[in-house]
């Protein structure tokens, strides 16, 4: 179900602006309002209201590799259970389809990679932070605790590059 705004003022730059990255995209302009709107309400304003700040790759990498594994663990486990609370505030409730949302909303917004597939019976979730080793560990092992309050996890593997998640929902 779609509902329609008629006559809505836009600001003359950003019509531009909409028109040619609709043009460059052959996307049509409802379509990319929508999808900014959706990524504005589902990210921005929910990393506002957890606390959240961007921070440059480089910042971020330095900061990590001076960081002790065990407390990168730590930090996991923090950031799991801010994506729990932001699973509530947008869902009313955490569930495997909530966390597979903000994973992907969060891969998305950085400009990481996902991608979900299946292995027989289980589901297949890669995510290709291309950062370092450190921020796959953190990163990686936040997942893998969202991932275990609805499945079992039966391989999970980290690389410099990657986290490897195949898993069984409960």
């Amino acid at each position: 179900m779609s509902n329609s705004l008629e006559n809505l003022p836009l600001d003359h730059d950003i019509y531009s602006h909409l028109m040619k990255i609709s043009y460059a995209e052959h996307v049509p302009v409802s379509k990319l309002i929508n999808d900014m709107l959706r990524e504005h309400m589902d990210v921005y304003l929910l990393w506002r209201q957890m606390g959240y700040v961007l921070v440059s790759k480089e910042v971020l990498k330095s900061s990590l590799t001076r960081t002790p594994n065990d407390e990168l663990l730590e930090y996991a486990g923090k950031i799991a259970s801010r994506y729990r609370e932001a699973a509530i505030l947008m869902r009313g409730r955490p569930s495997l389809e909530a966390y597979i949302n903000l994973i992907r909303a969060f891969i998305g917004v950085n400009g990481y990679s996902v991608e979900k597939s299946k292995n027989g019976e289980n589901d297949v979730l890669i995510v290709q932070f291309n950062i370092n080793g450190k921020y796959s560990l953190f990163l990686g092992n936040a997942y893998k605790i969202l991932l275990e309050e609805f499945a079992e996890i039966e391989r999970f593997e980290i690389t410099d590059n990657l986290a490897f998640f195949e898993y069984r929902k409960r």
